[in-house]
């Protein structure tokens, strides 16, 4: 919720028209921002439990494999999971989400990957797993800053496309 309503006010801020520009929150967004977290959640941290019984090792080469499997197996499914859920909480179809991860997906993926592995380094090789959610936690509202502007926000994806036909 904290993630969405920081970018929501950073849109206000972007938008320099005041037809486009929205004066309150939008607190529907928000909520449906709310479900999709807590119901990707748990799923996120089952992956990351088993990944610490299965994956012990905190040298450099243990952590490495764990930020790979993170980020070849987590992080995918994670964003797959937001576009579709949150896609769906806001009463598309599935055809409408599929366009939308088409249009989406790689380049947060790509932003995803240039975030996560060295928070993550920090995180599996520096901190004990009580600390972990705290940090992750913090770090993730940064990050669902990033997703919910990607999400609702920004346009940039579909000027780039729209300015090769």
């Amino acid at each position: 919720m904290v993630g969405d309503a920081v970018s929501q006010q950073y849109e206000r801020l972007e938008k320099k028209d005041n037809v486009q520009r929205k004066e309150r929150l939008d607190l529907a967004r928000t909520c449906r921002m709310l479900i999709t977290g807590l119901l990707i959640g748990p799923i996120q941290h089952t992956f990351y439990v088993q990944l610490d019984q299965n994956f012990t090792d905190t040298s450099r080469l243990g952590v490495i494999r764990k930020i790979l499997l993170d980020q070849l197996v987590m992080s995918p499914t994670y964003l797959f999971m937001f576009f579709y859920i949150s896609s769906l909480l806001e009463g598309r179809t599935i055809k409408e989400a599929n366009e939308e991860i088409a249009e989406k997906f790689i380049w947060t993926w790509i932003m995803d990957c240039c975030f996560w592995p060295g928070l993550q380094y920090i995180n599996f090789r520096h901190l004990d797993s009580k600390h972990r959610v705290a940090f992750v936690n913090v770090t993730n509202c940064i990050y669902v800053v990033l997703l919910s502007y990607i999400k609702h926000g920004y346009d940039g994806f579909k000027r780039k496309s729209s300015s090769k036909s």
